[in-house]
């Protein structure tokens, strides 16, 4: 008997090192791969689109950077990707991202490169903008924003745009890639507009060392942290109590809350999209998300965020989130394998069943974070949070203390933005991005 119990002992602690040899492994399979995700966005994608109206001389010139341009970075499919095109009345791609795999390929083709010379014809900066928003950095042709790299679309122009420039210039600029502006005569100020500051320079023909300064550092929002640079992807609503028991003076409170936390992402069309939903009585869905294109203006949303007042009616808010707001529809990209999450914010008991609602919310893919101030039931909290609800949930005694917990929400949700974002990776095969 006793020689039967140790085996059965023995038994057990097998299968327990083993389970603890397979979580070790696991860790520092994530851990690996963190950190290799981490070396590859220190590269990007660079796009140079060329004014085919240029004279001989200065085109001599701009081939000769480009080729230098080349020659100086890490070209390849894994590293600094390349790709080239030249606008006049319309756009004429040389090639895209994914043209070619190696160094050698980009520079040959870059020494083929001609201009396509059309006498008299207008030159169409702003079309060409719209072009290369649409179709130069999609997945498709190679680019890697679902992935976490900067993009730059690099103009040279060598006279005033013949169309309009702003508007198409702005919405480029809005989905987070980076115009640099290099003038060979065109106006100061229409290269202020189309450039995202301060990247605006007059061409000369020893610029590339300055260009390769711009591409090597990790441009990113001065606001977010280190915790979120990996973090660029995902689908986050925050749906937020407006109960009479917050009152005016704490949901101010709440709006900072919310301002500094959506400050810290990378937000922008093909990265981060935030929604916002309040509720009372009943929900309101005050963002989408693909209400905004500019993180900006979603920020200043968020400053005069309406309140109301009312009952605390969160499951039927769980519920309206998950039918309304995490679709397809509404901007939501969990079909195109990016995580889903939402952010509960909530002063009290809830005057309906936050159970099921919660239950149906986790199962439909997303991952649930739980913020309870004062009064809020913890009990509760944890039905609605993911497992483990410890990592989901949060509660601070008064809404004065929100700022406390600023920190360490955002990067529990940003660390595991990205942890979760390496799961799906290793599960597909890439995530097609398209247009917003």
């Amino acid at each position: 008997m006793r020689t039967f119990l140790k085996r059965v002992v023995s038994g057990l602690d097998i299968a327990e090192d083993k389970v603890r040899t397979e979580e070790t492994r696991r860790q520092r399979e994530v851990t690996g791969r963190e950190e290799e995700g981490n070396q590859q966005r220190g590269f990007a994608d660079i796009f140079f689109l060329v004014d085919s109206g240029l004279t001989q001389q200065e085109f001599q010139q701009v081939r000769a950077f480009l080729n230098r341009m080349v020659s100086q970075l890490n070209v390849g499919a894994d590293a600094y990707r390349i790709g080239l095109a030249q606008y006049g009345a319309s756009v004429k791609v040389e090639f895209l991202l994914n043209t070619h795999e190696t160094k050698e390929q980009t520079i040959a083709d870059m020494r083929r490169f001609r201009l396509r010379k059309q006498p008299n014809e207008p030159r169409n900066l702003g079309s060409a903008l719209k072009n290369a928003n649409a179709t130069f950095f999609s997945s498709e042709a190679g680019g890697r924003a679902e992935l976490g790299f900067r993009q730059y679309l690099v103009v040279l122009s060598g006279k005033a745009s013949d169309d309009p420039v702003f508007k198409a210039s702005r919405l480029i600029k809005s989905t987070g890639i980076i115009v640099v502006g290099l003038s060979l005569g065109a106006p100061e100020s229409e290269m202020k507009v189309v450039s995202s500051a301060p990247y605006v320079y007059m061409f000369v023909p020893n610029i590339a060392p300055t260009l390769k300064a711009v591409f090597e550092t990790q441009e990113v929002d001065s606001a977010v942290t280190g915790d979120c640079r990996s973090a660029r992807l995902a689908d986050i609503v925050f749906i937020v109590d407006e109960s009479g028991s917050i009152r005016t003076q704490n949901f101010q409170l709440v709006r900072t809350f919310l301002h500094s936390i959506v400050s810290g992402l990378e937000v922008s069309p093909n990265r981060v999209r935030v929604g916002v939903v309040t509720y009372n009585d009943h929900p309101a869905a005050q963002v989408y998300l693909d209400s905004f294109n500019n993180k900006t203006e979603l920020l200043n949303f968020l400053k005069i965020l309406p309140y109301h007042g009312g009952g605390t009616n969160t499951g039927k808010a769980l519920n309206y989130t998950r039918q309304n707001v995490f679709t397809a529809a509404r901007g939501s990209r969990q079909g195109k394998g990016v995580q889903q999450v939402a952010v509960i914010i909530t002063d009290g008991k809830s005057q309906d069943d936050v159970v099921a609602a919660g239950a149906q919310l986790r199962r439909a893919g997303v991952t649930v974070y739980a913020l309870g101030v004062k009064d809020a039931n913890k009990v509760e909290l944890e039905k609605m949070a993911s497992y483990p609800t410890n990592k989901h949930t949060f509660i601070v005694n008064s809404f004065t203390k929100l700022k406390s917990v600023e920190q360490v929400l955002q990067k529990t949700l940003c660390h595991n933005i990205f942890r979760d974002a390496i799961t799906v990776s290793t599960r597909r095969t890439g995530i097609k991005e398209g247009t917003p």
